[in-house]
């Protein structure tokens, strides 16, 4: 699938030969939501610069893709997460590929979209590729009140699950997850440590955290992360899905109803008048 896949143009072209094979049965990405989430990481402009929303190119370019997969049925329909049908869909065949996180290998999404084992025709024959581009899921921040009255207990767990190799380990077997040590990860992949029995069988013996560390050393946000980075992106994906894919609104009146809709949300940016 890497080779068919392996930029935004292919990927579409893929999901319209599939589309067009099935007579619309089967899509290609299980969701609008995990689409944005892996597109989202090839941004290479903060969204605030100079205390200005920023909409460039790049918008419009994931708009546009995203149109094309919504109107061919190369992406569902499902919301993310929440709809019984967005892991039933691939139980059933009816979906070919999901855009999710390391934690969504296991059994809130993929172990439930691929059925259990012994029951569901999709079990099994699960892969991970590098896809169109390189993408994390997520972004947990620790941050100590510094008016806290135990720091030191404060600075103790923050060591531990950043920093103490030994207890990242651990973390990475048993959770599992990718940790924030490429040495580690590498010790283990190298190694072919089964991480989880579950997700395993289901990638068909796959070593797939080595998949995952190939990507993840691609992975560079300098100088793109913005404090209200979460607020503007769910305000730029609702105005896509509502305005462009839903209301056949232009580019133009679609990206002027998310400046206004951050406007509303981030009075305190500079608007022009």
């Amino acid at each position: 699938m890497q080779a068919k896949i392996g930029n935004w143009t292919d990927f579409v072209a893929a999901a319209e030969t599939i589309s067009e094979k099935t007579n619309g049965a089967v899509a290609l990405a299980d969701s609008l939501g995990g689409l944005w989430q892996a597109y989202a990481c090839g941004r290479t402009t903060p969204w605030v610069k100079d205390n200005k929303l920023q909409i460039d190119d790049f918008c419009k370019d994931y708009a546009e893709t995203a149109k094309k997969l919504w109107d061919c049925g190369g992406v569902t329909k499902n919301s993310q997460w929440s709809d019984a049908a967005w892991t039933a869909d691939g139980e059933a065949g009816n979906c070919m590929g999901y855009f999710v996180s390391t934690w969504g290998f296991g059994g809130f999404a993929l172990d439930a979209a691929g059925g259990k084992e012994g029951k569901g025709q999709t079990y099994g024959k699960w892969a991970v590729c590098q896809g169109p581009t390189q993408y994390f899921w997520g972004g947990t921040w620790i941050v100590v009140n510094s008016k806290t009255d135990n720091g030191e207990e404060a600075q103790s767990f923050i060591k531990t699950a950043t920093v103490d190799r030994a207890a990242m380990k651990e973390y990475a077997t048993k959770k599992p997850e990718y940790v924030n040590n490429k040495t580690i990860m590498e010790e283990l992949i190298g190694a072919n440590t089964v991480m989880n029995e579950v997700v395993t069988k289901n990638f068909n013996g796959q070593n797939y955290m080595a998949e995952l560390h190939e990507n993840a050393k691609k992975i560079n946000f300098k100088d793109l992360i913005t404090p209200n980075d979460a607020t503007i992106k769910g305000q730029f994906t609702d105005a896509v899905k509502k305005q462009y894919l839903e209301g056949g609104k232009t580019w133009e009146e679609t990206a002027e109803a998310f400046k206004d809709q951050v406007a509303d949300k981030l009075p305190d940016l500079d608007w022009e008048e």
